[in-house]
């Protein structure tokens, strides 16, 4: 696991600071490098790229709002770049909490069961190839749109509402530019058609790093409680290795153990040291009857602390999650919700569009759907390692253990009981299947009142 902490860390804090919205030290080797990365990145760049990002959201409410089509369209575009740019940059804010989660992921989390571990990373990878796939799809798909032919709709736009001298030149995101300056002129345009390119590398850095944290921290950490699991269901029993020999674990989180032979052979190992003729044999006696009322009363109280404390150390992991994760959505939260219901507008407005835009609305619409339905089952999973929990403690033997373990055990079930869902928005809002389900209605009623309006 340390491997995997690793490359997240390297997956989200690299791609930050190489676009800007942080700031490592000493990230490259010579010290020149590093300061005229700061400069040309962080103090230039950057910068250019969020006022890029400012003149598109402005656009969007001085020239699109005056045909309802289009302004729901730029709208949405606008609310995404909220969405995901507020975000990247809260958290660059907040990169110690990150980098702290990060460190407490790569100090807790263990391999005991290498089959539950490789069928989690092979889902965390496909996860990740999947959200980059989509990522490029919706970027490439606003660079093309400028190099397509133009529709009658599109040559009203640009003349009647964006007011371009050539209106052929059209740029991935419409900006809003003094009125004595024409934005599509040839060198203007040349300009800022590539610091928009790069404000859109900007944006799939944001996106990405947003994302990544809904997939690296929870897909592990429901593996960590899956093979926990394994253990929990052997409370209550006899623990034997594939050769059938008796084995008294020293370390559930790793899987660690020994087997009987040997803990008995240390247990009996000094036995002659100061003691002579035939108080041997009956101190071996004494040694041996020692051990055997060990492993019949007390094993199962070492092996049961042991369940609590690993328990405890993934619901404290699990803890830290939800607050760095409840910090980041408070400016995001309602911008990505907007963005989502806008996204169904866009999809009923397909039979207005050229087949190549429809395409562009069509992948839109499924990172968008896709982004919360990812969400959703995220904290949908995480819940469910209460269930996790509480089933292994069924299939075990508890009842056939002492009144101690029976205690512990049954704190943890009452531990189990508490909900790990998302809670954004203070605490208002719970994420699960139910709300997206609510999300969904919302949706279509806009849909059904832009229809009631003439919109659709």
């Amino acid at each position: 696991m340390a491997a995997h902490s690793t490359r997240t860390r390297d997956y989200f804090l690299h791609s930050l600071h190489i676009f800007g919205f942080i700031s490592l030290p000493n990230f490259f080797q010579n010290s020149w490098t590093n300061k005229l990365h700061k400069l040309i990145v962080r103090q230039i760049l950057f910068k250019i790229s969020l006022l890029v990002m400012s003149l598109q959201v402005a656009c969007t409410f001085i020239y699109a709002i005056h045909d309802i089509a289009e302004f729901l369209q730029r709208l949405l575009e606008s609310a995404a770049i909220i969405t995901y740019v507020t975000e990247a940059i809260h958290a660059s804010f907040r990169l110690k909490e990150l980098t702290d989660l990060f460190a407490l992921q790569n100090r807790l989390f263990t391999v005991s069961d290498r089959k539950i571990y490789g069928e989690y990373l092979r889902k965390e990878n496909l996860e990740v190839n999947i959200l980059i796939v989509f990522i490029i799809l919706t970027n490439l798909g606003l660079v093309l749109e400028t190099m397509m032919p133009m529709s009658e709709r599109t040559l009203y736009l640009m003349t009647t509402i964006y007011h371009k001298k050539h209106p052929a030149r059209i740029l991935p995101l419409h900006l809003w530019t003094p009125s004595f300056f024409d934005i599509s002129e040839k060198v203007p345009f040349i300009i800022v058609y590539l610091l928009e390119v790069y404000a859109f590398a900007v944006g799939m850095v944001a996106i990405f790093n947003v994302t990544v944290l809904q997939i690296f921290v929870p897909t592990s950490l429901v593996a960590q409680y899956k093979m926990f699991a394994k253990f929990v269901q052997k409370i209550g029993m006899e623990h034997r290795d594939r050769l059938g020999e008796n084995i008294f674990y020293t370390n559930v989180s790793t899987g660690e153990y020994m087997t009987e032979t040997k803990l008995l052979h240390d247990w009996t190992k000094n036995i002659t040291m100061g003691i002579t003729g035939p108080n041997i044999s009956g101190e071996r006696v004494r040694r041996f009857l020692e051990f055997r009322a060990w492993k019949k009363k007390k094993y199962q109280i070492c092996y049961v602390k042991q369940i609590i404390l690993r328990h405890q150390e993934l619901n404290y992991v699990m803890s830290k999650y939800h607050q760095v994760m409840h910090k980041l959505s408070l400016p995001s939260a309602f911008p990505f919700f907007t963005t989502l219901i806008l996204s169904f507008y866009q999809l009923a407005y397909l039979k207005h569009l050229p087949w190549f835009y429809c395409t562009k609305v069509l992948i839109e619409f499924l990172f968008l759907v896709g982004g919360m339905f990812h969400f959703t089952t995220q904290s949908e999973m995480l819940n469910y390692c209460n269930e996790i929990v509480n089933r292994s403690v069924y299939n075990s033997q508890w009842y056939n253990a002492g009144p101690e373990v029976k205690k512990n055990v049954r704190l943890m079930l009452q531990n189990a009981q508490k909900p790990k869902h998302f809670r954004i928005v203070d605490g208002m809002i719970t994420i699960n299947y139910k709300f997206m389900i609510k999300l969904w209605k919302a949706a279509f009623s806009f849909l059904n009142f832009m229809k009631m309006n003439g919109q659709l």
